[in-house]
Protein backbone atom coordinates (compact mmCIF):
# COMPACT_ATOMS: atom_id res chain seq x y z
CA UNK A 1 0.00 0.00 0.00
CA UNK A 2 1.14 3.71 -0.89
CA UNK A 3 2.07 6.07 2.09
CA UNK A 4 -0.56 8.63 3.12
CA UNK A 5 1.41 11.29 1.61
CA UNK A 6 2.68 10.09 -1.43
CA UNK A 7 -1.68 9.54 -1.94
CA UNK A 8 -2.69 13.10 -0.84
CA UNK A 9 0.49 14.44 -3.03
CA UNK A 10 -1.08 12.80 -6.38
CA UNK A 11 -4.38 14.20 -5.05
CA UNK A 12 -2.79 17.52 -5.13
CA UNK A 13 -1.40 17.29 -8.09
CA UNK A 14 -5.12 16.14 -10.17
CA UNK A 15 -6.59 19.01 -8.30
CA UNK A 16 -4.22 21.78 -9.50
CA UNK A 17 -5.33 19.95 -13.13
CA UNK A 18 -8.81 20.38 -12.34
CA UNK A 19 -7.92 24.09 -11.10
CA UNK A 20 -6.17 25.06 -14.45
CA UNK A 21 -8.98 23.52 -16.53
CA UNK A 22 -11.81 25.81 -14.75
CA UNK A 23 -9.48 28.83 -14.35
CA UNK A 24 -8.19 28.30 -17.95
CA UNK A 25 -11.45 29.15 -20.04
CA UNK A 26 -14.97 30.56 -19.24
CA UNK A 27 -16.79 27.48 -21.15
CA UNK A 28 -14.82 23.81 -21.40
CA UNK A 29 -14.61 22.22 -24.56
CA UNK A 30 -15.79 18.41 -24.92
CA UNK A 31 -12.13 17.38 -24.43
CA UNK A 32 -11.36 19.59 -21.35
CA UNK A 33 -14.90 18.75 -19.58
CA UNK A 34 -13.82 14.75 -20.06
CA UNK A 35 -10.03 15.53 -18.70
CA UNK A 36 -12.21 17.48 -15.75
CA UNK A 37 -14.37 14.71 -15.30
CA UNK A 38 -11.40 11.74 -15.20
CA UNK A 39 -9.42 13.91 -13.18
CA UNK A 40 -12.54 14.05 -10.06
CA UNK A 41 -12.86 10.52 -10.69
CA UNK A 42 -9.56 9.74 -9.83
CA UNK A 43 -9.80 12.37 -6.90
CA UNK A 44 -12.99 10.54 -5.63
CA UNK A 45 -10.95 7.29 -5.42
CA UNK A 46 -7.41 8.52 -4.11
CA UNK A 47 -9.92 10.05 -0.99
CA UNK A 48 -11.35 5.89 -0.49
CA UNK A 49 -7.13 4.68 -0.66
CA UNK A 50 -6.59 8.02 1.33
CA UNK A 51 -9.02 6.84 3.89
CA UNK A 52 -8.22 3.47 4.03
CA UNK A 53 -5.01 3.60 4.53
CA UNK A 54 -5.55 6.24 7.26
CA UNK A 55 -7.67 3.88 8.91
CA UNK A 56 -5.09 0.84 8.83
CA UNK A 57 -2.06 3.47 10.04
CA UNK A 58 -5.15 3.84 13.21
CA UNK A 59 -5.61 0.47 13.67
CA UNK A 60 -2.12 -0.65 13.20
CA UNK A 61 -1.28 1.36 16.34
CA UNK A 62 -3.72 -0.29 18.55
CA UNK A 63 -1.23 -3.37 17.96
CA UNK A 64 1.57 -2.03 19.63
CA UNK A 65 2.16 -3.55 22.99
CA UNK A 66 3.75 -1.90 25.98
CA UNK A 67 7.34 -4.13 26.98
CA UNK A 68 7.21 -5.97 30.27
CA UNK A 69 3.37 -5.08 30.71
CA UNK A 70 4.12 -1.51 31.64
CA UNK A 71 3.25 1.83 29.40
CA UNK A 72 6.67 3.34 29.01
CA UNK A 73 6.06 7.36 29.46
CA UNK A 74 6.64 9.74 26.51
CA UNK A 75 7.83 13.53 27.41
CA UNK A 76 7.20 16.13 25.07
CA UNK A 77 10.42 17.41 24.61
CA UNK A 78 10.23 21.51 24.08
CA UNK A 79 10.85 23.00 20.33
CA UNK A 80 14.09 24.74 19.57
CA UNK A 81 13.48 28.32 18.89
CA UNK A 82 12.35 28.78 15.03
CA UNK A 83 11.42 24.88 14.72
CA UNK A 84 8.24 26.30 13.30
CA UNK A 85 9.98 28.12 11.25
CA UNK A 86 12.45 25.99 9.85
CA UNK A 87 9.71 23.41 9.43
CA UNK A 88 7.54 25.59 7.23
CA UNK A 89 10.99 26.22 5.20
CA UNK A 90 11.06 22.51 4.81
CA UNK A 91 7.36 21.91 3.94
CA UNK A 92 7.66 24.82 1.21
CA UNK A 93 10.41 23.59 -0.53
CA UNK A 94 9.91 19.84 -0.24
CA UNK A 95 6.15 20.37 -1.74
CA UNK A 96 7.63 23.01 -4.75
CA UNK A 97 5.11 25.72 -3.30
CA UNK A 98 1.52 23.22 -3.17
CA UNK A 99 0.20 24.08 0.43
CA UNK A 100 -1.71 20.90 0.48
CA UNK A 101 1.53 18.45 -0.61
CA UNK A 102 3.35 20.95 1.93
CA UNK A 103 1.09 19.57 4.44
CA UNK A 104 1.00 15.74 3.53
CA UNK A 105 4.98 16.26 3.71
CA UNK A 106 4.75 18.08 7.03
CA UNK A 107 2.16 15.23 8.50
CA UNK A 108 4.03 12.09 7.48
CA UNK A 109 7.49 13.74 8.38
CA UNK A 110 6.56 15.24 11.58
CA UNK A 111 2.86 14.11 12.66
CA UNK A 112 -0.52 15.28 12.37
CA UNK A 113 0.02 16.63 15.84
CA UNK A 114 3.12 19.12 15.56
CA UNK A 115 2.88 22.70 14.80
CA UNK A 116 4.43 22.92 11.94
CA UNK A 117 1.45 20.72 10.52
CA UNK A 118 -1.00 22.35 12.10
CA UNK A 119 0.08 26.03 10.86
CA UNK A 120 -0.12 24.21 7.62
CA UNK A 121 -3.78 23.45 7.56
CA UNK A 122 -4.27 27.05 8.47
CA UNK A 123 -1.97 28.77 6.20
CA UNK A 124 -2.64 30.76 3.20
CA UNK A 125 -0.52 28.91 0.30
CA UNK A 126 -1.79 30.56 -2.58
CA UNK A 127 0.87 31.35 -5.15
CA UNK A 128 3.46 29.29 -2.87
CA UNK A 129 3.17 31.81 -0.07
CA UNK A 130 3.37 30.48 3.25
CA UNK A 131 2.24 32.55 6.47
CA UNK A 132 3.49 32.12 9.63
CA UNK A 133 0.42 32.91 11.99
CA UNK A 134 0.59 35.71 14.34
CA UNK A 135 1.47 33.11 17.35
CA UNK A 136 4.74 32.37 15.73
CA UNK A 137 5.43 35.90 14.83
CA UNK A 138 7.17 36.16 18.22
CA UNK A 139 9.45 32.78 18.28
CA UNK A 140 10.97 34.47 15.38
CA UNK A 141 11.59 37.39 16.43
CA UNK A 142 12.95 35.66 19.95
CA UNK A 143 15.67 33.97 17.90
CA UNK A 144 16.17 36.87 15.92
CA UNK A 145 17.47 38.81 19.37
CA UNK A 146 20.31 37.42 19.59
CA UNK A 147 21.81 37.99 16.50
CA UNK A 148 20.80 42.01 16.40
CA UNK A 149 21.64 45.11 18.74
CA UNK A 150 18.75 46.98 18.54
CA UNK A 151 15.88 44.61 19.16
CA UNK A 152 17.66 43.20 22.08
CA UNK A 153 18.30 46.61 23.72
CA UNK A 154 15.10 47.59 24.90
CA UNK A 155 13.48 48.91 22.15
CA UNK A 156 9.53 49.21 22.16
CA UNK A 157 7.96 46.93 19.59
CA UNK A 158 5.01 48.41 18.69
CA UNK A 159 2.40 46.15 16.19
CA UNK A 160 1.16 47.99 13.20
CA UNK A 161 -1.41 45.77 11.54
CA UNK A 162 -2.29 48.28 8.88
CA UNK A 163 0.39 49.28 7.63
CA UNK A 164 0.88 52.95 8.89
CA UNK A 165 -0.02 54.99 12.11
CA UNK A 166 -0.09 58.66 13.59
CA UNK A 167 1.59 58.66 17.50
CA UNK A 168 0.77 62.19 19.18
CA UNK A 169 3.28 63.51 20.83
CA UNK A 170 4.13 66.24 23.37
CA UNK A 171 6.43 68.69 21.67
CA UNK A 172 6.42 71.45 24.95
CA UNK A 173 4.84 71.57 27.80
CA UNK A 174 3.28 74.39 29.45
CA UNK A 175 5.41 76.94 31.62
CA UNK A 176 4.57 77.80 35.05
CA UNK A 177 5.09 81.20 36.24
CA UNK A 178 5.17 82.85 39.78
CA UNK A 179 3.21 86.29 40.36
CA UNK A 180 2.45 88.73 42.49
CA UNK A 181 -0.70 89.79 44.31
CA UNK A 182 -3.30 91.31 41.95
CA UNK A 183 -1.12 90.36 38.80
CA UNK A 184 -2.61 88.01 35.61
CA UNK A 185 -1.76 84.71 35.36
CA UNK A 186 1.16 84.25 32.59
CA UNK A 187 -0.56 82.20 29.91
CA UNK A 188 1.34 79.01 28.27
CA UNK A 189 0.02 75.91 27.09
CA UNK A 190 1.56 72.92 25.36
CA UNK A 191 2.31 72.22 22.10
CA UNK A 192 1.89 68.90 20.26
CA UNK A 193 3.42 67.29 17.47
CA UNK A 194 3.13 63.61 15.70
CA UNK A 195 4.71 60.74 14.63
CA UNK A 196 3.99 59.02 11.51
CA UNK A 197 4.87 55.88 11.00
CA UNK A 198 4.36 53.65 7.42
CA UNK A 199 4.98 50.21 6.76
CA UNK A 200 8.74 49.47 4.68
CA UNK A 201 9.26 46.29 3.22
CA UNK A 202 12.33 44.08 4.17
CA UNK A 203 13.17 40.97 1.78
CA UNK A 204 15.83 38.36 1.54
CA UNK A 205 16.19 35.75 -0.90
CA UNK A 206 18.03 32.51 0.56
CA UNK A 207 19.02 29.38 -2.21
CA UNK A 208 18.78 26.41 0.12
CA UNK A 209 20.47 23.05 -1.34
CA UNK A 210 17.46 20.47 -2.18
CA UNK A 211 20.11 17.80 -0.63
CA UNK A 212 19.43 19.34 2.74
CA UNK A 213 15.61 19.23 2.32
CA UNK A 214 15.74 15.81 1.59
CA UNK A 215 17.19 15.00 4.73
CA UNK A 216 14.82 15.29 8.27
CA UNK A 217 17.95 15.70 10.16
CA UNK A 218 17.15 18.25 13.22
CA UNK A 219 20.54 20.08 12.24
CA UNK A 220 19.61 20.69 9.07
CA UNK A 221 16.44 22.07 10.10
CA UNK A 222 18.68 24.67 12.00
CA UNK A 223 20.57 25.60 8.71
CA UNK A 224 17.57 26.47 6.30
CA UNK A 225 15.97 28.80 9.75
CA UNK A 226 19.29 30.13 10.55
CA UNK A 227 20.21 31.18 6.78
CA UNK A 228 16.59 33.32 7.02
CA UNK A 229 16.96 34.64 10.54
CA UNK A 230 20.65 35.85 10.08
CA UNK A 231 19.57 37.65 6.62
CA UNK A 232 16.63 39.32 7.94
CA UNK A 233 19.00 40.18 11.49
CA UNK A 234 21.82 41.87 9.55
CA UNK A 235 19.77 43.54 7.33
CA UNK A 236 16.98 45.36 9.60
CA UNK A 237 19.74 45.96 11.92
CA UNK A 238 21.87 47.90 9.57
CA UNK A 239 18.37 50.07 8.61
CA UNK A 240 17.59 50.71 12.42
CA UNK A 241 21.00 51.71 13.25
CA UNK A 242 22.39 53.81 10.23
CA UNK A 243 19.27 53.63 7.86
CA UNK A 244 18.60 57.32 6.01
CA UNK A 245 14.84 56.70 4.86
CA UNK A 246 15.28 56.78 1.09
CA UNK A 247 15.08 53.59 -1.12
CA UNK A 248 12.11 52.17 0.95
CA UNK A 249 14.22 52.06 3.97
CA UNK A 250 13.51 52.89 7.82
CA UNK A 251 15.43 56.13 9.46
CA UNK A 252 17.94 54.62 11.96
CA UNK A 253 20.07 56.63 14.76
CA UNK A 254 22.39 58.15 12.21
CA UNK A 255 19.19 60.31 10.83
CA UNK A 256 17.24 60.81 13.97
CA UNK A 257 20.43 61.81 15.86
CA UNK A 258 20.29 66.14 16.32
CA UNK A 259 23.04 67.96 15.18
CA UNK A 260 23.27 69.62 17.99
CA UNK A 261 23.43 65.90 20.36
CA UNK A 262 26.57 64.91 17.90
CA UNK A 263 30.14 65.41 19.80
CA UNK A 264 32.76 65.68 17.39
CA UNK A 265 35.83 63.26 18.11
CA UNK A 266 39.26 64.43 18.59
CA UNK A 267 41.44 63.16 15.80
CA UNK A 268 44.35 62.62 17.89
CA UNK A 269 42.67 60.65 20.84
CA UNK A 270 44.37 60.04 23.74
CA UNK A 271 42.60 58.96 27.13
CA UNK A 272 41.99 62.36 28.25
CA UNK A 273 39.62 63.37 25.11
CA UNK A 274 37.83 59.83 24.96
CA UNK A 275 37.05 60.40 28.89
CA UNK A 276 35.93 63.81 27.98
CA UNK A 277 33.91 62.47 25.03
CA UNK A 278 32.39 60.15 26.50
CA UNK A 279 31.38 62.42 29.45
CA UNK A 280 30.32 64.63 26.95
CA UNK A 281 27.71 62.17 25.19
CA UNK A 282 26.08 61.44 28.51
CA UNK A 283 25.70 65.05 28.99
CA UNK A 284 23.72 65.62 26.12
CA UNK A 285 21.28 63.19 26.78
CA UNK A 286 20.61 64.17 30.50
CA UNK A 287 20.73 67.93 29.68
CA UNK A 288 17.55 67.10 27.06
CA UNK A 289 15.95 65.66 30.09
CA UNK A 290 15.85 62.37 28.37
CA UNK A 291 14.57 59.49 31.27
CA UNK A 292 17.49 57.14 30.68
CA UNK A 293 15.04 54.49 31.30
CA UNK A 294 17.23 52.09 29.40
CA UNK A 295 20.23 54.00 27.55
CA UNK A 296 22.94 51.80 25.76
CA UNK A 297 25.93 52.49 24.22
CA UNK A 298 26.35 51.18 20.54
CA UNK A 299 29.69 51.08 18.74
CA UNK A 300 31.75 48.97 16.62
CA UNK A 301 34.26 46.28 17.76
CA UNK A 302 37.31 47.79 16.80
CA UNK A 303 35.83 50.52 19.57
CA UNK A 304 35.26 48.64 21.95
CA UNK A 305 38.70 46.77 21.95
CA UNK A 306 40.55 50.27 22.16
CA UNK A 307 38.23 50.61 25.18
CA UNK A 308 38.95 47.30 26.36
CA UNK A 309 42.64 48.21 26.26
CA UNK A 310 43.64 51.17 27.08
CA UNK A 311 45.62 52.03 30.15
CA UNK A 312 46.29 54.71 32.36
CA UNK A 313 50.12 56.20 32.82
CA UNK A 314 50.45 54.05 35.87
CA UNK A 315 49.69 51.10 33.98
CA UNK A 316 46.10 50.12 34.98
CA UNK A 317 43.44 49.37 32.67
CA UNK A 318 40.94 52.27 32.73
CA UNK A 319 37.70 51.02 31.48
CA UNK A 320 38.21 47.00 31.37
CA UNK A 321 36.67 45.77 34.87
CA UNK A 322 33.64 47.50 34.23
CA UNK A 323 33.12 46.73 30.48
CA UNK A 324 33.52 42.95 31.54
CA UNK A 325 30.57 43.29 33.06
CA UNK A 326 28.70 44.43 30.29
CA UNK A 327 28.49 48.13 31.01
CA UNK A 328 30.39 51.71 29.87
CA UNK A 329 29.95 54.16 32.42
CA UNK A 330 27.05 52.46 34.26
CA UNK A 331 25.23 52.00 30.89
CA UNK A 332 25.14 48.61 28.62
CA UNK A 333 26.49 48.24 25.53
CA UNK A 334 26.60 46.57 22.34
CA UNK A 335 28.90 45.90 19.76
CA UNK A 336 27.91 45.55 16.21
CA UNK A 337 30.00 45.06 12.90
CA UNK A 338 26.86 47.11 11.37
CA UNK A 339 28.73 50.00 12.40
CA UNK A 340 31.37 50.90 10.10
CA UNK A 341 35.21 51.80 10.64
CA UNK A 342 35.85 52.84 6.96
CA UNK A 343 34.11 56.57 7.46
CA UNK A 344 35.53 60.20 7.28
CA UNK A 345 38.10 61.44 4.62
CA UNK A 346 40.49 59.03 5.56
CA UNK A 347 38.56 55.93 5.75
CA UNK A 348 39.48 55.13 8.79
CA UNK A 349 36.63 56.50 11.71
CA UNK A 350 33.37 54.92 13.25
CA UNK A 351 30.60 55.85 15.11
CA UNK A 352 29.39 55.58 19.00
CA UNK A 353 25.95 56.29 19.73
CA UNK A 354 24.16 56.36 23.40
CA UNK A 355 20.53 56.16 23.36
CA UNK A 356 17.77 56.04 25.74
CA UNK A 357 16.11 52.89 23.47
CA UNK A 358 13.04 53.32 25.93
CA UNK A 359 12.23 56.00 23.21
CA UNK A 360 12.70 53.91 20.16
CA UNK A 361 9.63 52.22 18.67
CA UNK A 362 10.01 48.93 16.18
CA UNK A 363 6.76 49.01 14.39
CA UNK A 364 5.68 45.60 13.04
CA UNK A 365 3.47 45.59 10.13
CA UNK A 366 3.52 42.31 8.18
CA UNK A 367 3.98 39.09 9.36
CA UNK A 368 6.70 36.83 7.99
CA UNK A 369 5.94 35.57 4.91
CA UNK A 370 7.57 32.79 2.75
CA UNK A 371 7.35 31.64 -0.66
CA UNK A 372 8.90 29.24 -2.46
CA UNK A 373 10.65 29.06 -6.23
CA UNK A 374 12.34 25.81 -7.80
CA UNK A 375 13.21 27.32 -11.49
CA UNK A 376 14.14 31.00 -10.27
CA UNK A 377 17.69 32.83 -10.44
CA UNK A 378 19.20 34.75 -7.91
CA UNK A 379 22.40 37.29 -8.30
CA UNK A 380 25.74 35.55 -6.76
CA UNK A 381 26.36 39.15 -5.60
CA UNK A 382 28.38 40.30 -8.68
CA UNK A 383 27.24 40.18 -12.44
CA UNK A 384 26.13 36.84 -13.06
CA UNK A 385 22.41 35.26 -12.51
CA UNK A 386 22.39 31.39 -11.01
CA UNK A 387 19.51 29.17 -12.12
CA UNK A 388 18.17 27.27 -9.11
CA UNK A 389 16.65 24.31 -11.48
CA UNK A 390 20.48 24.24 -12.67
CA UNK A 391 22.06 23.37 -9.36
CA UNK A 392 19.33 21.73 -7.53
CA UNK A 393 18.47 24.50 -5.60
CA UNK A 394 15.13 26.20 -4.01
CA UNK A 395 14.77 29.82 -3.30
CA UNK A 396 13.29 30.90 -0.60
CA UNK A 397 12.26 34.17 -0.03
CA UNK A 398 11.20 35.97 2.96
CA UNK A 399 9.67 39.47 3.77
CA UNK A 400 8.50 41.52 6.76
CA UNK A 401 7.26 44.89 6.98
CA UNK A 402 7.96 47.31 9.85
CA UNK A 403 9.17 50.89 10.05
CA UNK A 404 11.57 52.44 12.82
CA UNK A 405 10.37 55.69 14.95
CA UNK A 406 12.03 57.60 17.71
CA UNK A 407 9.46 59.53 20.53
CA UNK A 408 12.52 61.76 20.87
CA UNK A 409 15.43 62.62 19.12
CA UNK A 410 16.81 64.21 21.79
CA UNK A 411 16.74 60.51 23.41
CA UNK A 412 19.82 59.87 21.04
CA UNK A 413 23.82 61.28 21.21
CA UNK A 414 26.54 60.60 18.57
CA UNK A 415 30.33 60.73 18.63
CA UNK A 416 31.48 61.23 15.06
CA UNK A 417 34.41 60.53 13.70
CA UNK A 418 35.85 58.01 15.95
CA UNK A 419 38.94 56.32 14.91
CA UNK A 420 39.68 54.34 18.67
CA UNK A 421 41.73 51.62 17.72
CA UNK A 422 43.89 49.51 19.95
CA UNK A 423 46.85 49.21 17.31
Amino acid sequence: MKKVSDLRAERGILVEKMEALVNGASVLSADETKAFDDAAGEVDALDAQIARAERMQALSATKAQPVGGQVAATVAQPLEKGAVLAGLTKAAIASGGNAFIARSWAAETYGDAHPVTKALATNNGQSGGFIVPPDYMAEVIELLRPNTVVRSSGARVVPMPRGTMTIPKLAAGAVGAYQGENVAATVSQPTFGQVQASFKKLTVLVPVSNDMVRYSNPAIDAIVRDDIVLSLARTEDKAFLRGDGTLGTPRGFASFVPAANVVSSNATYTLATVTAELGATILKLKNANVPMVSPTWFMAPRTEEYLLTVQNTNGFFVFRDEMLRGTLRGYPYKTTTQLPINLGAGTDASEVYLVDTAQAMILDSMQLQLSVSLEGSYSDGGTNNVSAFANDQTIIRAIVEHDFQMRHDLAIAQISAVKWSPT
